[in-house]
């Protein structure tokens, strides 16, 4: 599990992007964003979720 600090402003627009872009992520607390990623998750599919995360978290 990790968790991302984006602030209580930002996040539902933050996790709008990330859905839209099919990176499912979940709500922490009232600013922090949530990733549960699989135990059986490729390199090849972290790398498009750390790509889609500087996208939209730029």
């Amino acid at each position: 599990m990790i968790g991302i600090e984006v602030g209580p402003e930002a996040i539902a627009d933050d996790l709008a992007k990330l859905r839209e872009k099919g990176l499912l992520a979940l709500k922490a607390g009232a600013g922090t964003i949530r990733l549960l990623p699989p135990l059986i998750i490729s390199d090849e599919q972290i790398d498009q979720a750390v790509n889609v995360m500087k996208e939209v978290l730029a």
